[in-house]
């Protein structure tokens, strides 16, 4: 038995009287136009390494993938949660980092961060130059030993 199309799915298929693009939407359309990343993500990408970045900030922050990736291009602003971990990183340069660009540079409290900052680069390095003096130390001390 043949079967008669209707009119309005026939002039629908051959796409007359209807604007293409009207019914295929070119993505969200009540996202802005370009991009506004916030200072946050922007301090991210300049941290993160540039391939597989969305990846290093999963694996940091034990955030879904796709979240980090849409805030890495800036669709998405960082959520609590994507702080707190950031925030609670263990190297603390890092941390300091995204609180600045987090408060803004120029707000008081990023000159007390960079201060911290500073004064903890400084103890890192003192560390460092006794644990050396510690090591040339004990190297003397094997050498008088062995000519002794």
């Amino acid at each position: 038995m043949p079967r008669t199309v209707r009119a309005a799915s026939a002039r629908a298929k051959s796409g007359e009287g209807v604007n293409r693009s009207e019914r295929f939407p070119k993505g969200n359309q009540n996202f802005l136009s370009g991009n506004r990343i916030s200072p946050v993500a922007q301090k991210l990408r300049a941290l993160l390494p540039p391939n597989k970045a969305a990846y290093k900030l999963q694996s940091l922050t034990e955030q879904p993938l796709s979240i980090c990736q849409k805030l890495l291009s800036g669709h998405r602003t960082e959520n609590i949660e994507m702080l707190r971990a950031l925030l609670r990183h263990e190297d603390r340069g890092f941390a300091a980092e995204i609180l600045r660009s987090f408060i803004g540079d120029d707000a008081p409290l990023a000159e007390d961060v960079v201060t911290l900052q500073d004064l903890r680069r400084a103890d890192e390095e003192a560390r460092q130059a006794e644990i050396e003096a510690e090591a040339k130390k004990a190297r003397a001390q094997q050498l008088k030993a062995r000519l002794a």
